[in-house]
Parts: C-alpha cells; structure tokens; sequence
C-alpha cells in the first residue's frame, strides 16, 4: 500500500467516526416522543437525551483537544470511537431514562474525544495543497452527517422502534 493510501485510508477512517458522531446527535430528534412513551417520562424529561449528549461533547472538546498535544492522537481516536460505540450499544439496551441519559454521556465523551483530535489529525497526515482539500472534504462529511440523522432517524423508527437509531453508530 503506497503512502497516498495510507492517507486517504486514515483520512476515511477519521471522516466515518465524525459522520457517525453527528449524525448521532441529531438522529435522536425524532425519537423523542416514542423514547418519552416508552420511558414514562415527560417531554421536558426526555429532552435531557439531547441536552446530555451535546453538554458533555461540547465540554469535553478542550480538554481532549489539550491530551491530543500530550498523547499520540491516533491512540486517543481509537479509544474514543470505542467509548462511542459502547455508549451506542448501550444506548439499545437501556431499559430507563437513568439508563439512558448515563449511556447518552458516554457515548458523547467518546464523540469529543474523536471530534476534538481528528482536525489535528488530518491536518498532521496531510501537507500544504492537500491540507485544505482534506480539512475542507472532512468539514462536509461532519455538516452531511448532522444533515442525514433526522432522515436516516425517520427511517429507523418508523420500522423498528426508537432502539434502532443507535445500531448504526
């Protein structure tokens, strides 16, 4: 395998995790009612699944950013798309809203951890001209992930219930 596939392997690899954490975040939209009939909580209850996600991804960013200068970032990459696909699992198995919100937690610890050191790792794969291509190919690949969620969403619930929308992550 020539070094050009290697990154574009690694490129791809980075690209999936952060198409999936997005489209994590607003796949959930959609599940709302039936997660709050299924749970016996109220709307406002059940808008915590959101709100838990987004708070602790957007808090944690920082700091998994400042461990990325510390650590090798690909190490960091991979534990957080484990966190993440943990958190998914057990997103499918939580049978209360306790349950539910502390998977959602780490689910999105693990998205921050992706999200906060795949810029930095691609913008280290790559070199001058390629640089912009990548992070630019890569800022689209986020932005169709947060757009295709609601669809894809939609879609999954309507057929098998609300549990099915963490399968794909």
């Amino acid at each position: 395998m020539s070094t050009k596939q290697i990154k574009w392997a690694m490129f791809t690899i980075t690209a999936i995790g952060n198409f999936i954490a997005m489209m994590d975040s607003s796949t959930v939209n959609l599940a709302l009612y039936p997660m709050s009939v299924d749970l016996h909580v109220s709307m406002g209850e059940i808008q915590w699944v959101i709100i838990a996600y987004m708070l602790v991804l957007t808090v944690f960013l920082p700091f998994f950013g400042k461990l990325g200068d510390i650590f090798p970032k690909n190490k960091l990459y991979t534990l957080g798309f484990g966190l993440f696909a943990i958190g998914a699992f057990l997103n499918t198995t939580a049978k209360s809203f306790e349950f539910l919100i502390a998977y959602r937690c780490l689910e999105a610890l693990g998205a921050s951890v992706m999200l906060s050191n795949s810029q930095a790792i691609i913008a280290g794969i790559f070199k001058n001209e390629r640089r912009g291509k990548a992070l630019g190919l890569n800022g689209c690949i986020i932005a169709i992930g947060g757009m295709s969620g609601p669809a894809l969403g939609g879609v999954l619930i309507n057929y098998f219930g609300w549990h099915s929308i963490f399968y794909p992550s």
